[in-house]
This record gives C-alpha cells, structure tokens and sequence, in this order.
C-alpha cells in the first residue's frame, strides 16, 4: 500500500474518531481529530474539511481568521457536495450574518435543486426570499409547496402577506376565500381571515369571521387573542379588558392560551397602579385553576417585580420553590426577594427551608449568612460563614469571597484584628476581590488612630478596586472618605462628587455625612449643615449627626 493510501487510512481513522468523540459529548476532543484527519487527506474527500469548517466558524466568535477558514472549507464542501443540508445551512447562516444576502440566496436555491422535493426546504427557501425582497419568486416557491402539502393557514398566511404588502388586497381577499373553501370546518382558517380582513380595514368582517371561528371551536385560544387585539388597536379598551377577562376565566381555553393574553394586557396596564387589583383578580383566577403550574406563578412574580413589591413577588416564587425544590436558583432568588422586601424572617426562613434541600449550596449558605447580618443575628451568621470555609474550601474565588464576608462580620462584633486577618486572606486569595479591598480599605480610613503608612495602603487598595469596577458608588465614597482622613479636602470633595453623581436621587446617610463633613473643612459651613441634616432625617437615632446639626460644626468620635 503506497503512503498517499495509508494517510487516507489514517484520516478515515481519525474522521470516524471525530465522529465517535463527537457522539460521546467530547467536541474538543472531536474537533483536534478533524484537523488531524484533514492534515493527513485534505484532497480525497471534503467531508472531513466540511465538517471542520462548520466547527471553525462555530468558534470563531469574531476571529476573522479562523472565520475565513472555516468558511472556505465549508464553500469548498458545498460545491463537491450540493445536497448537503447540513454544511447549506451553515454557509447560508454565516452569509446572513455578513450581510451577504445574494450568496445566502444562492445556497437555497442549490438546495432546492438538490431536495425539490422536501418541504422543509422549499419553506425555507421561500421565507428568506421574503425577507430579502423577492415577492414574486416567494409566490412561486409558496405556490410549489401548497402542491406538495395541499392548503394550510401558514401558506396562505404567507402569500396573503406577500399580497397585500405589493398592494394587490384583491388577491389577498381571494387567496383567503380559497382556504376558507377548501376548508369550511376548520376555525384556524376564520382566524387567518379575520386577521387578513382587519389589516386591510374591514374590520366588521373581521369580527363576523371571529365569531364564526369561535363557534367552530369555543376554545380557540388565537380567536379570543386577535378579538381581543382589534379591540386594542381600535381603542375600545373597555370591550378589551373584558374580552382579556372573560378568556382568562373560562375553563375549556387552554392554560398556554390564557397566559398568552395575560401577557398582553400586561404589555398595555402593568405599569398602571389603577390596574392593579384587576390584575391581581385575574392572576387568582389563573391560580385557583392551575394551583400546581409554576409558569402561573413565575408570570404573577414578575408583575410584581414591575412594581417594585418584592414582597409578594417573593411569595409567589416560593410557590414555584416548593414546586421545583431541586431548583437551587429559585430558592436564592426567593431568598434576595424577601430580604430586599426587609422581610428578614421570611427570607431566613426560605433558607433553611432550603439549606433542607441543598444542605451543600453555597450561593444559599453564603445568602442566608448575609440575611442574618442585616437581622443582626451574627452568631448564626457566623455559623453560617464557617460552614462555607469548609464548602468552599477548593476554590479560592469562593474562599475569598467567605473570608471578606468574614472580614465584615467581624468589623461588626468589633473585633478588629480578626477582620483584619480575614480580609488579608480574602485578597491574597483573589487580589481582584474589588469588594474586600474596598471594604478592607474603608475599616482602615475608619479607625481613629490610622497613620499615614496605614492610610496611604488603604488608598492602595481603593484604587485598585476602582480600577478593577470603575465608577462603583461605594469605591468613590470610599476613596473620598481615604483623602478626607488624609486631610487632602479638594481631592476628597471631587470623589464624594462623583458619588454623589453616581448615586443619583437619595443618596444614603453616610455619604450625606461625609459630604458633609468635607465640605465643612472647606468652609462650606452651610452646605455642611444641609447635608447633616438631610442625613439625620434618615438616621434620626445617629447621636453624632445629632450633635454635628446641633452644634453646627463636625466632630470625629
């Protein structure tokens, strides 16, 4: 055997290696045996370079290079192989993605060629030649394949389209009364027409065609959703809502159907507080009828993230927990749900409800930890934190982030030299924990008898957690409180400026404060007075905010 054939030997090897790699949920492994079949026979076949070329381009992700290859294996491919869908498809996708609409065109119609007699492809072929321009021909390709499949609603929805974006309404109306004859039984097709009719303003046709489709098939979720819709379109807002209603309710309409017209009138009253308790009336509907359907009460939560009641939108993703326990992401969002809501006891209770679950999941472990921070609860929070030391042990991104939780915790039972140590073994883990450095930096600018050696390392810090998440409001209020400690008061005003800008409306009280405070050694005096006491009104129990409005000047404790 001379040595051209045993290289082919050797890329047959290798191609049916890739083949099998590829079966078994290897695509690194498959993709290093294409290339090494193609270096070994790049001329006998082009199944290997097609194959090689898709996989090129699939993971170019914007690499002209590694584009341009692949593409040129996958063209050289096409041309030897002409019915091959598989490569078609992805040289047509990448011709679209450049912009190159004629040669995405010209690998369709040489599938055509090669598959005339495949729907998929004709149906295809004829959507992209809508979408590029070319009416006539897509009528023609339509034209084929309702010879080859008989009438349906797509097709004629298609030519319908075709028809009366060229004007001809004529031909549109025609094509449909063909469908309705060719199939008088079928609600679908009063559906197409009522849509048809109500583009080209005959909207009492429309409606008479609706009704017709509704008693064909009472439960026609597309008949209630387009009544409904021309009802919108032509402001008739009240017969919509009860259109939207009365779907809602009934029983026969399927659940897919109803959610469909709920999201709508959402579209057009979420953000409408007058709304609200018909909204709400008809989410009980839907739960009263599907208890247990977690799409249900996924759509409830998220209208209530749209008016911002984290509360109840927690209540209703709970639903959804209890439904799909294993579901660990749910449970940590019900968990930032309630928290956010302040209602600490709820959020600690969907925690351990599921730590019950997922007694090794560290994003609730690391959560349910942070809640009892807020709820003032450290010894559980404590807990909490030391069981993910050991959970996080092998991973020293995670560690870090347990250590500089740690760090704060123990700022919080003033023990200072153990959050030292914590936040130090946070950042030598991960030096780009740009939140224990910002936190770190900011307990050493606290400290009454920080030194300038002290103070320059933790203008160190912020500035590298600055440059690590540029603009990050608590960093600038950080560096500007660093600066002030460091009496360098026109430096410090432009950073706590900036956080200030950054914030934007109601910025919390310790960046009132140390507005304050700055402004005040810049002999703002009354601005400094304005700050502390947009402060003290919302700390009121704050007694150093208290004696610096009082007395009009800052103090340090």
């Amino acid at each position: 055997m001379g040595a051209g054939s045993e290289q082919a030997r050797k890329a047959d090897y290798y191609f049916m290696e890739a083949l099998r790699r590829e079966a078994a949920g290897e695509p690194d492994a498959a993709f290093l045996m294409l290339r090494r079949a193609y270096m070994l026979d790049s001329v006998s076949g082009t199944d290997v370079g097609g194959l090689l070329g898709a996989r090129l381009v699939a993971l170019s992700r914007g690499d002209s290079v590694m584009m341009s290859a692949g593409v040129r294996l996958l063209e050289k491919h096409f041309a030897a192989n002409p019915s091959d869908l598989y490569a078609g498809l992805n040289l047509s996708h990448y011709y679209e993605r450049m912009s190159l609409p004629g040669k995405s065109l010209a690998v369709w119609a040489t599938l055509d060629s090669a598959h005339s007699d495949n729907p998929a492809v004709v149906w295809n072929r004829a959507g992209r030649e809508i979408q590029f321009g070319n009416r006539d021909l897509a009528l023609g390709l339509l034209d084929r394949l309702e010879k080859m499949d008989g009438m349906n609603e797509g097709i004629t929805a298609q030519k319908a389209q075709i028809m009366v974006e060229s004007g001809d309404t004529a031909a549109a109306v025609a094509e449909v009364r063909r469908l309705l004859a060719a199939k008088p039984h079928d609600a679908n097709a009063r559906v197409l027409a009522a849509s048809v009719f109500g583009h080209i303003g005959l909207p009492d046709s429309a409606s008479a065609y609706l009704d017709l489709a509704l008693e064909l098939d009472p439960t026609n979720g597309a008949a209630y959703f387009q009544r409904a819709l021309s009802y919108k379109e032509s402001g008739r807002l009240d017969e919509y809502n009860a259109e939207i209603a009365d779907a809602v309710r009934l029983d026969d309409l399927d659940l897919e159907s109803k959610l469909g017209l709920l999201t709508d009138y959402l579209r057009q009253y979420a953000d409408s507080t007058g709304r609200k308790g018909e909204i709400e009336d008809l989410f009980s509907s839907l739960v009263e009828q599907y208890p247990h359907e977690a799409s249900v009460h996924r759509m409830f939560c998220s209208y209530y993230l749209v008016l911002k009641d984290f509360g109840h939108a927690a209540e209703q993703l709970g639903y959804v927990a209890d439904m799909n326990p294993d579901d660990g992401e749910v449970w940590e969002n019900v968990i930032r749900l309630y928290a956010t809501a302040d209602s600490l006891g709820a959020s600690i209770a969907a925690g351990r409800q599921a730590l019950r679950y997922h007694p090794d999941n560290v994003g609730v472990r690391r959560l349910l930890s942070m809640v009892y921070m807020q709820d003032n609860r450290l010894d559980s929070a404590m807990v909490e934190l030391r069981r993910l030391t050991a959970l996080t042990s092998d991973d020293p991104l995670e560690l870090s982030q347990t250590y500089s939780t740690m760090g704060d915790l123990y700022q919080k039972l003033e023990c200072g030299d153990s959050a030292v140590v914590c936040y130090e073994k946070a950042i030598d883990l991960d030096p780009d924990n740009d939140l224990a450095l910002n936190n770190y930096a900011f307990y050493i600018s606290d400290l009454s008898n920080a030194g300038e050696s002290k103070l320059r390392n933790a203008e160190e810090m912020i500035s590298r957690a600055l440059k690590l998440n540029p603009g990050q409001p608590t960093y600038l209020d950080t560096y500007a409180w660093i600066l002030f400690r460091q009496a360098e008061y026109k430096r410090a005003k432009e950073y706590i400026d900036a956080t200030m800008a950054a914030i934007g409306d109601d910025p919390p009280a310790e960046v009132l404060e140390h507005a304050g405070d700055i402004v005040f050694m810049l002999g703002q005096h009354e601005q400094a007075l304005e700050y502390w006491r947009e402060a003290l009104s919302k700390e009121p129990d704050n007694d150093l905010l208290r004696r610096k409005v009082k007395h009009k000047t800052y103090f340090y404790e």
